[in-house]
């Protein structure tokens, strides 16, 4: 505790993390609910995952599509598939 008080960065930086936890934390907590049915997304929600995809992924890229265009396709023949059409 000392060497916190006398300028060592380090030291004042666990001692915080110790006395403060709740306020001094590294970690995160983030909670996504999702059922997993990609046709229940948003719009803005398919275009935040594309970009996620292809900058992971730059050779999944299709040429003259999006992969938003490309999934609601799938999506759709799914759906036509499971309704007997």
């Amino acid at each position: 505790m000392e060497m916190a008080f006398e300028g060592n960065v380090t030291a004042a930086i666990f001692l915080l993390k110790g006395l403060k936890p709740q306020i001094f934390k590294e970690r995160q907590t983030v909670e996504v609910q999702w059922s997993g049915d990609i046709a229940e997304l948003s719009a803005q929600q398919l275009e935040n995952m594309e970009k996620s995809i292809l900058a992971l992924h730059p050779q999944l890229a299709l040429e003259g599509k999006t992969v938003v265009d490309g999934t609601a396709e799938v999506v759709q023949t799914r759906s036509t598939q499971e309704n007997g059409g």
